[in-house]
């Protein structure tokens, strides 16, 4: 029997994302150098200044991507179904087809802040949905939602590392470890 998974943001192949999330265990060691020394700098406009400066290598990016594919196909089998909460992958439409070919599952892919058109995504070998998704009590979004109906949990991406009230469940990777949750298990993560 098939199972629902749910992850968000992903960002395959962004290099920049490392360092303004914080995925620092994917970071050369003269990267992550590079980022410890900026994070010690207590004013926020020349810490921002610092961190746009740092170069993050392919290398440690393709680190991370094969880390992340790893987790989700150890997790997820080719029948099951994954609700992708937005910004799977940035870069050309050829890599972002060779990062869905590698993936188990049938994705359904809520557009987020950088995957594009919806058009364009569908013809990548994706299901599309570009608005909320509801499912139950659950309402899937890519960022989350201001107001949550009663009754309702809104699971959601965008904010990567940061913490949600109410009725609101961050997936994004850095939440989850960088592993799908498997929708039978969100009950756990009011």
């Amino acid at each position: 029997m098939s199972e629902i998974w749910i992850i968000g943001d992903n960002h395959f192949s962004h290099n920049n994302i490392l360092k303004y999330t914080s995925r620092t265990q994917f970071m050369s060691k003269g990267e992550l150098k590079k980022y410890n020394k900026a994070m010690e700098e207590l004013d926020d406009d020349k810490r921002r200044v610092k961190i746009d400066k740092i170069k993050i290598s392919d290398s440690s990016t393709n680190k991370m991507n094969e880390f992340m594919i790893k987790w989700w196909n150890n997790i997820v089998n080719d029948g099951d179904v994954v609700i992708h909460l937005g910004d799977f992958y940035l870069g050309s439409k050829t890599e972002r087809i060779k990062f869905r070919e590698r993936l188990n599952g049938t994705i359904i892919l809520i557009l987020g802040s950088h995957d594009g058109s919806k058009w364009r995504i569908a013809k990548d070998g994706f299901i599309v949905s570009p608005k909320p998704l509801i499912m139950d009590n659950w309402i899937f979004t890519h960022k989350p939602m201001e107001i949550v109906p009663d009754g309702k949990w809104n699971c959601h991406g965008h904010i990567h590392e940061k913490k949600t009230e109410g009725r609101r469940i961050n997936l994004s990777v850095e939440q989850t470890d960088y592993k799908p949750v498997n929708i039978k298990e969100l009950e756990k993560w009011k």
